[in-house]
Order: structure tokens, then C-alpha cells, then sequence
């Protein structure tokens, strides 16, 4: 896919959500090579910030015991984006899925999108107008419906609006 027609879907799907009450746009089926170019023309655009969630809680989720884990995991991840005013971009997110963490990841990204821009890569796929992350036979299966944030969705080398 050329990196324009991507970067113009994420432009349009940013100006759509600047006054919206979660600012979060979510992006299913890329490619590493469709993550980096996103990765690389937000950055210096629109100054976004990018992290590697599985790199970046896992360090600090070590230190706390397994009940002190599920209890601070909205706070890190706070602090993880409290460090950008303008926008965020999160890949690698398959931390959040984790049993033992007891949450609920989507709940987390929409909570963390309130004051600004989030953009989420995620391994997943939609179906039914329902965002689906791993297999139903997998223990980390979730499905959530799509409402109050934006999905953008890699399909046939075409991007398309959910």
C-alpha cells in the first residue's frame, strides 16, 4: 500500500475525532512495514510519540506483585502517556491482553484517550462491527463492539473506515 493513502486515512481519521470525547483511533491488520511508515510520517507530522507497550510495562509490572499488578495497570499506563500532550502511538500491545492482569484492555485505551490522541496498532481483526483480538479458542480471546472510536481496517491492500 503507499504510505499517502495510509497516512491520509489516519489525517482524515485524526481531524474526525479532535472533539470527540475519546480520541482514539485503532488500526487492524498492518503490516510492520505499513506500522513503521505510519510510525515515522506521524512523528514528524504531528510529533506523536511511539511506544512499545509489551517493552515498556513489562519492566515496570515485574516489580509488583500479581494483585498489585491488576490494580495499577491503568496508572502505568498513564504515565506511559502523560508524557505527550499532542498524541501517542501504541504498537505492540498484546500485554494488556494478559489473563492474569485481569482488565479490560479496551476500556484502559479509550480511558487514556481522553485528553489526547491515542493510535493503536492492533493484531486483531473485525468482524460483524466487533474489534476481535486472538481466536475464540485462545485464552486471551476478546471481542468488543465498535462505538465511540474510530477503526481503521487493512484489508486487500485497502484501508477502510469500520
Amino acid at each position: 500500500m503507499q504510505e499517502s493513502r495510509l497516512f491520509e486515512k489516519l489525517r482524515e481519521a485524526l481531524e474526525s475525532i479532535e472533539q470527540s470525547y475519546y480520541k482514539l483511533v485503532i488500526i487492524v491488520g498492518l503490516g510492520e512495514s505499513d506500522k513503521q511508515a505510519i510510525i515515522k510520517v506521524a512523528s514528524q507530522t504531528f510529533n506523536f510519540l511511539t511506544y512499545n507497550i509489551n517493552l515498556e510495562l513489562s519492566s515496570q509490572l515485574l516489580e509488583l506483585s500479581i494483585k498489585q499488578r491488576a490494580l495499577k495497570l491503568c496508572y502505568l499506563m498513564l504515565d506511559i502517556v502523560n508524557i505527550s500532550t499532542k498524541g501517542i502511538i501504541l504498537d505492540k500491545i498484546d500485554l494488556l491482553f494478559e489473563r492474569s492482569l485481569q482488565n479490560d484492555s479496551l476500556a484502559i485505551l479509550k480511558s487514556i484517550s481522553k485528553d489526547r490522541v491515542i493510535v493503536v496498532f492492533w493484531d486483531g481483526s473485525v468482524i460483524d462491527n466487533r474489534l476481535i483480538y486472538a481466536n475464540p479458542n485462545h485464552p486471551e480471546y476478546k471481542s468488543y463492539e465498535i462505538d465511540d472510536f474510530i477503526v481503521m481496517e487493512k484489508s486487500n491492500d485497502e484501508i477502510y473506515d469500520v
